[in-house]
């Protein structure tokens, strides 16, 4: 069990390689494909590590993807998260900058299990007056993952969301 855990102006990597491995995977497994619970990936070690509270304060975070030439950005990140085994449930709540948009962020995510993640995400554009809010289920998270499930949006101004998502200024 690991109560507290502070980082600060960290800069974490996503890396998905262009042979499918990445490097965020536990497994040994050759491929890589990021699943926790591979025979021999330590699904026994991972569901017994208990996370109360990650603090992630000025930080930012790159996923890049090497196999289809992608790479986003999220910077200032102010997120608390926790995690009741390092294979879920998770819990994120806090807030960040993508491609230059503050967004507030509350994501619950269930087990990972290789097959369906119940996931609630809830996404808020408070300059723009704008809200995002999925309730579902992500389907093979670790092969090629899908979502199900209902997505509901709302914006006090349309003009405003347009603009800001587009870089334009209103």
């Amino acid at each position: 069990e690991i109560r507290r855990i502070e980082v600060r102006k960290a800069e974490i990597l996503l890396e998905r390689l262009p042979d499918g491995r990445v490097n965020w995977a536990f497994s040994g497994a050759s491929k890589g494909n990021g699943s926790a619970a591979e025979p021999g990936g330590g699904e026994g070690l991972l569901s017994q590590v208990t996370l109360q509270k990650v603090l992630i304060a000025e930080s930012a975070l790159v996923y890049r993807d090497g196999a289809a030439g992608v790479e986003e950005r999220l910077e200032k990140i102010a997120v608390e998260l926790s995690a009741e085994s390092l294979t879920g449930p998770f819990q994120i709540n806090g807030s960040l900058d993508a491609r230059g948009l503050p967004l507030a962020v509350d994501l619950r995510a269930g087990r990972i299990d290789g097959t369906e993640t119940p996931l609630a995400l809830e996404l808020a554009l408070p300059r723009e007056g704008a809200e995002l809010k999925f309730l579902g289920k992500v389907i093979e998270l670790t092969g090629k993952p899908s979502l199900e499930g209902n997505l509901q949006m709302t914006a006090g101004r349309l003009d405003r969301l347009i603009a800001g998502v587009s870089g334009q200024s209103g």
